[in-house]
């Protein structure tokens, strides 16, 4: 029995002399995981401290000292000039986040890079590589040949952390500024190691476009600098930057199939209708109201980009939470008078404007949970209908050379009002019966028509 109690006893003592093991094991080992994190804290730590404002400053030397305009344009080091600058990868050296890349931005028309300074830069330890793209600008519906490629943008890595720099080039006669997307990479000095997934880059996941961006210089910490005159701008475009360019190719397709338009009619409904449109943007971006191509103007740039001859108006989208009381009186300001107006800013509302001999329809469009909608009214009768078109955002384009929106779903928009067949020129059109998304929607009451029907 004795014998049976000290076996027993044995077996316990082994047990707990292995669980106590176990456990010395277990905490060594999170002891190293914690060393682990440790270690990658200090390397974050020593990457967004010392190694970011060393490549920085070096890469912003060699560009002051070549004459080479570069700006930030990072939203992340944006945002700390908006907030708290003390927070600044350079400024608190080693006690801020890492930041693994750093964009910089430079217009493609001052950027002329030498060999040497590039070759510099290697030498100093960058690895360099960028991205091309073909031309957009030098597409046009009647031209067939291959444009040449342009540099889109230059990755400059150095221990771990990149400046990302961003090509601008100047398009709509200079009146804004255009990036394209990541496109083909090319390897410089034979360093593969610049060459990173596009998903690690903060601008390039697709083209983008911003109005003109005014720089000032300033200094921190030894760091001579550009950066946005209006950060909180220049914020707000990056997030609503991208732009779609018009499919030149399926332009061409039309133009091939249909011929192009060559009469003096049409010739000078393009001026007029470019004219109209470029003073009710002036007009429209001054109140801050977005706008975007709808109807038969939204239709001629996806199919042809460019503005149907017969039309003979021009049709505009603005949100209805948009609408501002200040609209008619700045555009009649603007020499574009009232010409009608139907509904009530809470149901079916719709301004039409006159601009010399063309007309522009503005269309206000309400939101539902599930769809879109813009209404009529039939002023003859006082019948509404209504307009249902799928959940929709805008994007930025290029159209008679002005940077101006449009759906960026925009085949599902196009097909919501004319249908699968939209590529086929159509000459009878019924606004009331032709489109595929009208609905009947009641009808104003008489004693209604003064406040709801009015032509001017």
């Amino acid at each position: 029995m004795r014998l049976r109690k000290v076996h027993v006893l044995a077996g316990v003592a082994i047990a707990v002399l292995l669980f106590l093991l176990v456990q010395l094991r277990l905490g060594a080992i999170a002891r190293d995981v914690h060393a682990d994190r440790d270690t990658d804290h200090v390397k974050s730590r020593h990457l967004s401290g010392q190694t970011v404002y060393g490549n920085i400053r070096q890469f912003t030397e060699l560009m002051n000292e070549n004459s080479i305009l570069v700006f930030l344009i990072d939203p992340q080091v944006l945002h700390h000039f908006t907030t708290n600058i003390t927070l600044l990868p350079w400024r608190c050296r080693s006690a801020c986040p890492a930041t693994k890349v750093t964009a910089f931005g430079v217009l493609g028309q001052l950027w002329k890079p030498k060999g040497s300074q590039l070759t510099k830069l290697h030498a100093n330890g960058f690895h360099i590589g960028y991205f091309t793209e073909n031309d957009p600008t030098v597409l046009a519906v009647n031209n067939t040949s291959k444009p040449p490629l342009i540099p889109t943008h230059y990755v400059f890595e150095r221990d771990g952390h990149m400046i990302q720099l961003v090509v601008f080039y100047e398009r709509g006669s200079g009146s804004y500024w255009w990036h394209g997307k990541i496109g083909e990479p090319q390897e410089m000095h034979g360093d593969k190691e610049a060459m990173v997934s596009p998903t690690e880059l903060p601008f390039g996941q697709q083209a983008g476009a911003y109005d003109r961006i005014a720089t000032i210089k300033l200094t921190i910490n030894g760091l001579r600098l550009r950066i946005p005159r209006n950060t909180q701008q220049t914020l707000q475009q990056i997030v609503q930057s991208r732009f779609i360019e018009c499919d030149y190719a399926r332009a061409r397709s039309f133009y091939t199939k249909h011929g192009l338009p060559s009469n003096e009619n049409a010739d000078n409904f393009v001026e007029s209708a470019k004219k109209l449109l470029s003073h009710a943007k002036h007009t429209l971006d001054k109140l801050g109201i977005r706008f975007w191509l709808s109807s038969g103007t939204c239709l001629g740039w996806f199919r042809q980009c460019a503005i149907i001859p017969h039309s003979k108006d021009v049709d505009i989208g603005i949100w209805i939470k948009d609408y501002d009381i200040r609209l008619i009186p700045a555009m009649q300001t603007e020499g574009i008078p009232i010409r009608q107006q139907f509904g009530k800013v809470s149901d079916s509302f719709e301004l039409s404007f006159q601009g010399g001999d063309t007309k522009l329809d503005v269309f206000f469009f309400y939101e539902e949970e599930s769809y879109m909608w813009n209404g009529g009214t039939q002023a003859r009768t006082g019948k509404k209908f209504k307009y249902l078109f799928p959940k929709f955002h805008v994007c930025w384009t290029e159209f008679l050379s002005m940077k101006v929106r449009v759906p960026c779903e925009t085949q599902s928009y196009i097909e919501a009002n004319y249908g699968t067949n939209w590529f086929e020129p159509v000459t009878t059109w019924d606004w009331k019966k032709s489109p595929p998304n009208v609905r009947e929607n009641g009808q104003w009451s008489k004693d209604e028509w003064t406040d709801v029907i009015k032509l001017y």
